[in-house]
């Protein structure tokens, strides 16, 4: 397989990341790693008891050896494990604010998880970077925190993370 068609698989893939199913709005939780469990065990792109305490281990480890609170109220967990087959994505939305251990201190309002499959490490790293593109913009972290349904914010994601994938990645001609 030719480079250009790995490069085409693997932006293709990480499009289809935000589906039905990948946002909880209103996480209760203030402890990182309950915020953590809630969002996995609440989200139903995560299928089944198995794979989510799977997903729920892999995540809690890798939470564990470094926070990965960014600042600015996102927090971007992520694990690898073979509970999944593809890269999934979920975000979990908290009014009151994570006690997360940020860079800044500040609590966390976005809680991202992001679970792979061992061996995609280069759709997984894509994943990662467009997710921390796309939250940078204020504005953009703002809408996500409003009233709005979960289902109009996965819309909001899934544009969001398609446009900084193909501005980013755009294939070389």
């Amino acid at each position: 397989m030719t480079l250009i068609a790995v490069y085409i698989k693997v932006c293709l893939a990480m499009l289809q990341c935000f589906n039905g199913g990948t946002v909880v709005a209103g996480l209760e939780s203030r402890d990182k790693f309950e915020a953590i469990r809630e969002l996995i065990h609440s989200a139903p792109v995560f299928n089944g008891v198995d794979t989510r305490n799977r997903i729920t281990e892999a995540v809690v480890q890798r939470e564990k050896i470094l926070s990965t609170g960014l600042g600015r109220g996102v927090a971007l967990a992520h694990g690898t494990t073979d509970a999944v087959d593809r890269i999934v994505i979920a975000l979990g939305i908290s009014r009151q604010g994570i006690d997360y251990e940020a860079v800044d201190q500040a609590d966390v309002h976005l809680l991202f998880v992001i679970i792979n499959p061992p061996g995609r490490q280069v759709e997984y790293l894509l994943a990662l970077a467009a997710v921390t593109r796309m939250i940078r913009d204020e504005d953009f972290r703002r809408s996500l925190q409003g009233e709005a349904p979960a289902e109009e914010i996965e819309g909001r994601i899934c544009v969001a993370f398609s446009e900084s994938v193909k501005n980013y990645y755009q294939v070389p001609a």
